[in-house]
């Protein structure tokens, strides 16, 4: 019988997660060991220490976790035709990174980043009652398992309603520092301009070079 993560490997259909994979090896199915040392850090006393081994999605849709269950659960690893799980929303919701392992019970960290944009309530409302649905069906299913959110940003996120607060689990600060500062101009006019400068620099450089 197939474990649960095994499964959640077999359903990933993530375009960008086989072409990093084909293109920079399978460092993108490894977490860094100083970010394993960080988010234990920042996690609950309560909750155990991420392993060096955990599994690593990116992109994930949360309707595959929910097949994924219900394939585990029910046996059908090996079917060749598997029904389609009554839970299943048929939307594209899914999670920025699922990290994944087994210790007694399956431990799912949800994390969701946010870079220059920042976090609305709308948004998270529906991750979170994702996640509480899958946590809902692990419990039906009689699966032994622990579901977090975590959260990472530029910065402390900002106008998060009280209830969503509570279920976030952690937050990790996301490091920008190879970044140049910048502003934008609120004159279109100039910043058009602007461009057009640009764009004729660009074309000089490669009349020159051809």
């Amino acid at each position: 019988m197939e474990n649960l993560i095994d499964i959640l490997k077999s359903l990933n259909r993530k375009e960008r997660y086989w072409l990093i994979k084909n293109t920079t090896g399978d460092s993108i199915d490894e977490l860094d060991a100083a970010f394993i040392t960080k988010l234990n850090k920042n996690l609950d006393n309560k909750f155990p220490k991420i392993p060096s081994n955990a599994s690593v999605f990116f992109d994930y849709q949360l309707d595959w976790i929910i097949a994924a269950i219900s394939i585990y659960s029910d046996n059908l690893a090996q079917t060749a035709e598997i029904p389609i799980p009554k839970d299943i929303d048929f939307n594209l919701l899914d999670i920025d990174m699922l990290i994944v392992w087994e210790d007694n019970k399956y431990y799912m960290i949800f994390a969701e980043a946010k870079f220059d944009t920042g976090w609305k309530n709308k948004q998270l409302d529906d991750k979170i009652k994702k996640i509480k649905q899958i946590e809902k069906i692990f419990t039906q299913k009689g699966i032994p398992s622990r579901c977090i959110l975590l959260i990472l940003s530029r910065k402390k996120p900002e106008h998060i309603s009280d209830e969503n607060l509570k279920y976030i689990k952690a937050w990790l600060p996301l490091d920008h520092s190879q970044l140049k500062k910048f502003t934008r101009s609120k004159d279109r006019k100039r910043n058009k301009e602007g461009l057009s400068i640009i764009f004729s620099i660009i074309e000089g450089t490669k009349k020159e070079t051809q």
